[in-house]
């Protein structure tokens, strides 16, 4: 029985080894095994509102429909005046649908309808890009919720949001209405 009790004895030990090494291994790996460099975490605006080049990009956007808007609001009144000229040829009293004929023959009136239909289709494409920049920006953000949540990222947003300490320097002016006096 003695040699029995020594190869019982072995096989414990064996095995006391084995769970021991295998410990081991998993110990080390768990805590991160070989310290490399980690990748680092990568730093995003969980608020659009204070990403400043989301800020300058919609004072693009709104400069250029401005823009487009001007052109069209110029456009009218040069429409305007045109159907006052018109209007001032024929006697007192004549009706619309005469000077509609009048204008519907009229090359300067034509002009102006077309230049009016491409602006205005100009300035629709203008908001369509717009809006779709805004949605995709939106879109961002809300994947950088998501990533922050999940420590897949860092939030790198201002605490007070975009120029607050600038906007509060400032009394405000009734009269101005996104930087521009009000006419």
């Amino acid at each position: 029985m003695g040699c029995w009790n020594v190869f019982l004895c072995e096989r414990i030990v064996l095995r006391c080894a084995l769970v021991l090494a295998c410990g081991g291994l998993l110990l080390c790996g768990g805590c991160g095994g070989c310290k490399g460099k980690k990748a680092p975490i990568p730093e995003v605006y969980v608020n659009r509102a204070n990403d400043d080049a989301y800020i300058n990009q919609l004072l693009e956007m709104r400069k250029r429909q401005i823009e487009v808007a001007e052109v069209q609001v110029a456009i009218a009144r040069q429409m305007t005046q045109h159907v006052e000229r018109v209007r001032a040829t024929f006697p007192q009293g004549v009706g619309d649908d005469t000077l509609a004929a009048a204008l519907a023959e009229d090359s300067t009136w034509k002009g102006l309808e077309a230049r009016a239909k491409a602006q205005a289709e100009l300035a629709n494409q203008i908001w369509e890009e717009d809006r779709d920049a805004i949605r995709d920006r939106m879109l961002e953000q809300g994947q950088a919720e998501r990533e922050v949540q999940r420590g897949r990222a860092r939030a790198i947003d201002k605490p007070d949001g975009p120029d607050v300490a600038k906007a509060a320097d400032k009394p405000h002016d009734p009269n101005v209405v996104y930087g521009r006096k009000k006419e």
